[in-house]
């Protein structure tokens, strides 16, 4: 099913149409697609075998608990482009796109 393509370039003002993307949060981006061998001296993506963590449980005020944990739990403990996590923002953007069928314009 092809995606919808919507134009929100309409709601920008002339001083957001003229932001020029941040350098820091570029270089993030392409040091999260770097080779797990590349030992990055910048950008502060420590190596998540140092990290203290085994497993992570949260309790959700009237939900089941949700529970992180090996691959999973060292990628949500990255710093991560400001899209967010990719995967996360993918599944979010493929339920709206079940749930609201937005229409192109």
């Amino acid at each position: 099913m092809a995606k919808p393509v919507l134009e929100y370039s309409r709601f920008l003002n002339k001083i957001s149409k003229n932001r020029q993307p941040s350098l820091i949060r570029e270089m993030t981006k392409i040091l999260a697609a770097a080779p797990p061998e590349m030992i990055p001296l910048s950008g502060g993506l420590p190596n998540p075998k140092l990290f203290p963590f085994k497993e992570l449980t949260v309790q959700v005020t009237g939900g089941q608990p949700i529970s992180l944990s090996g691959g999973r739990l060292e990628q949500a403990l990255q710093y991560l482009p400001t899209g967010g996590l990719p995967s996360l923002v993918t599944q979010l953007k493929n339920l709206q796109v079940e749930m609201h069928a937005p229409k192109p314009e």
